[in-house]
C-alpha cells in the first residue's frame, strides 16, 4: 500500500538534483533516480536491483510521457496551457530525496503541488484543471472544449452542478452545502478534506503528523523515528523498533529494517531488508522479499520478475508475470500479428486494430481501444 501512496505522490516530482531542471527529461530522469533509491533504502526493490529500477523508470518516462509528443503533458506544454516551475521542482526533488521509509503521505503531496502551474485564464479553453491560473475547469478531464471558471467564494453553494469550492483554500460542507474554510491544526472536523495542508481529521480535530504517544492515522502520519500504530484500538504514534526487537507487521522497523513475521504468526522481529538471491521461506507474509523480488517455491529464493517484453503470447494476460510487481515496467499487450508481447502506445498514436472478436485480448492502446476508422488511439474522457 505504501508504495502505491508513494507512487501517486511522487507521480507529481519534476525536478533536477542540486538546481532546477535544465529540460523536462532532465526533470524525469530525477524521478526515476529519486523514486528507485527510496524503494532501495526501504525494501521495496532489493539494493542490487536499483540501477535496474532506475533503468527502467526513465525508459518508462521517456516513452509515455518525454519522447512522446502525444503524452498528456508535452501536449499541454506545447500549447502553453501549464508552465513547469522549476524553483518548485528543485524544491521537491529535495524533499524526496531525504524521505524516510515511513514519509508522511500529506506532507509528500504537498511539498509537489505547485510543480506546474496552469496558464489559461477564466473564460479560457482547457481539459483539466491543473491548466487553469485561478478556477476549475469543468466537463470531463482529457475532453476538449471546456472552460476554466471561477472558484466558488467561501460561503456560496456547493451542491451538486453548483461548481467548484477553491480545493487550496476552502472545502463544500456537507450538511450547509457551502464552501467552508479548511480547518487549521486542532479544528473540528468530520474528515480530512476538511483540514489544511498538511493535516489530517484525527478524533475529531485537525492534526498531525504526530509526536510520540499522538492520535494517527495512514495520512497524517508521525514525525521522524515514529510509526503509526494503525492495529490499535485508538491508533498512536511508536517508537519504531530496532534490530532484534518484537514488531507487529507493516513499516514498523527503523529505516533500512523490516519485520520478519514467521507464518501464523501475528509479531515478528525486526530485521535485515532482503536483496535477490535472499534465502526465503514462500510460506511466510511476504516470504520477506521485495516486491519485485518475490519468493521463488521452487528455489526458496527471492527471484527477480522478469520483462516479458518480446516473449510469445496468446493474449493480453500472457504478458503480465505471475507474482510480484514492478513500478514503471513499461505496459505490454499481446500483437495479434506477431504472438509476441508489445509495449502499448499513448492516446494520438498510429494503433492496428486486434481482430474482430478479439478486442478484450490485444488492444494495443495504453488506455483507451484503437479506432478501426482513424487507426488511431483516442483520446479518454472521464
Amino acid at each position: 500500500m505504501r508504495r502505491w501512496i508513494g507512487l501517486m505522490a511522487l507521480s507529481s516530482v519534476m525536478g533536477c538534483g542540486g538546481g532546477s531542471s535544465a529540460t523536462i527529461g532532465d526533470l524525469y530522469d530525477s524521478i526515476a533516480d529519486a523514486f528507485c533509491q527510496w524503494e532501495g533504502r526501504c525494501g521495496l526493490t532489493g539494493k542490487s536491483e536499483v540501477p535496474r529500477c532506475t533503468a527502467e523508470a526513465r525508459a518508462y518516462f521517456h516513452k509515455y510521457f518525454i519522447d512522446d509528443p502525444n503524452s498528456t503533458l508535452n501536449e499541454a506544454l506545447a500549447a502553453g496551457r501549464i508552465k513547469y516551475d522549476a524553483n518548485a521542482g528543485a524544491n521537491c526533488l529535495a524533499f524526496y530525496q531525504t524521505l524516510t521509509c515511513n514519509y508522511v503521505y500529506n506532507a509528500a503531496l504537498a511539498a509537489c503541488q505547485d510543480l506546474f502551474r496552469g496558464q489559461v485564464p477564466n473564460g479560457g479553453m482547457c481539459k483539466n484543471s491543473i491548466e487553469c491560473s485561478d478556477g476549475t475547469c469543468t466537463g470531463l478531464t482529457g475532453c476538449a472544449n471546456n472552460t476554466c471558471t471561477t472558484f466558488l467564494a467561501q460561503g456560496a453553494t456547493c451542491d451538486s452542478g453548483q461548481g467548484s469550492c477553491n480545493p487550496r483554500t476552502d472545502f463544500c460542507e456537507t450538511m450547509a452545502k457551502v464552501c467552508t474554510a479548511r480547518g487549521a491544526l486542532g479544528a473540528t472536523c468530520s474528515q480530512s478534506s476538511d483540514c489544511q495542508s498538511p493535516y489530517s481529521c484525527l478524533t475529531g480535530k485537525c492534526g498531525g503528523p504526530g509526536n510520540l504517544g499522538d492520535p494517527c492515522n495512514f495520512t497524517s502520519g508521525c514525525g521522524p523515528g515514529l510509526y503509526c500504530d494503525i492495529g490499535a484500538t485508538i491508533p498512536t504514534c511508536k517508537m519504531q523498533i530496532g534490530s532484534g526487537g518484537v514488531c507487529p507487521a507493516g513499516r514498523t522497523c527503523q529505516d533500512g529494517l523490516q519485520c520478519v513475521v514467521p507464518k501464523g504468526m501475528t509479531m515478528g522481529t525486526c530485521g535485515p531488508l532482503t536483496d535477490v538471491g535472499t534465502a526465503c521461506d514462500s510460506s511466510a507474509p511476504g516470504g520477506y522479499c521485495p516486491t519485485d523480488a518475490p519468493c521463488s517455491a521452487m528455489t526458496m529464493k527471492c527471484e527477480p520478475v522478469p520483462s516479458l517484453e518480446g516473449t510469445d503470447c496468446i493474449m493480453d494476460p500472457t504478458c503480465v508475470p505471475k507474482g510480484g510487481f514492478v513500478l514503471f515496467r513499461t505496459p505490454l499487450y499481446c500483437d495479434a500479428a506477431t504472438k509476441k508481447c508489445t509495449a502499448k502506445v499513448n492516446p494520438g498514436s498510429a494503433c492496428t486494430p486486434p481482430p474482430m472478436g478479439s478486442q478484450s485480448y490485444h488492444q494495443p492502446c495504453l488506455s483507451s481501444q484503437c479506432d478501426a476508422m482513424t487507426l488511431t488511439c483516442p483520446a479518454q474522457c472521464f
